[in-house]
């Protein structure tokens, strides 16, 4: 066991350690430290949600919640995201989560399919009319956002689609991509 890799002394080519900053496994191959394992619960990242000026926490008591956490295996990120409306949130436009200027890796394309995304999908709760709605929407490589949030048949969401959003309304949604790196 070492805090990092690095601290390791006089590593050598199948010297293994368990790196308790990152609680990681990981194993010395042709002179570099390669993962071998990983506690998968350890390593989720929580960040401040950016949702494109389509959707605002406000201030003050009941002002709503919102989070995105996410978690990176090599080139993959899985997430999830989401928030509850308070008396003081706003929403305004196309619903919009920007996962780069909220801190995640960039958005790879898929394959050599141009204009291709990857996918999301979750649920609404329109809390007024006791009533869940799916979701999918697409994770956009072109612009590093999931966006064209929508139900089959729906248009687009937006501040009143598929329901006007208001306090109690909540959005939870998960999603996966591959890192540019």
């Amino acid at each position: 066991p070492v805090s990092t890799a690095a601290d390791h002394p006089d590593p050598q080519d199948y010297d293994v350690v368990w790196e308790h900053s990152t609680s990681i496994l990981k194993m010395r191959l042709d002179g570099a430290w390669h993962e071998i394992a990983r506690d998968y619960d350890a390593n989720w990242t929580s960040v401040t949600p950016n949702w494109a000026g389509s959707f605002t926490v406000g201030v003050g008591e009941n002002a709503g919640t919102q989070y995105l956490r996410y978690v990176q295996y090599g080139s993959t990120v899985a997430g999830v995201a989401g928030f509850e409306r308070g008396d003081a949130s706003s929403q305004s436009g196309n619903l919009v989560l920007d996962l780069v200027a909220s801190g995640l890796p960039p958005v790879k394309a898929p394959g050599d399919t141009a204009g291709a995304s990857h996918m999301a999908g979750g649920r609404a709760w329109d809390s007024s009319a006791n009533r869940f709605w799916s979701v999918t929407a697409s994770v956009s490589p072109s612009t590093g956002r999931i966006q064209n949030f929508g139900t089959a048949g729906d248009p687009v969401w937006s501040a009143t689609t598929p329901f006007t959003w208001a306090t109690g309304d909540t959005l939870r949604i998960f999603f996966n991509y591959e890192a540019d790196l």
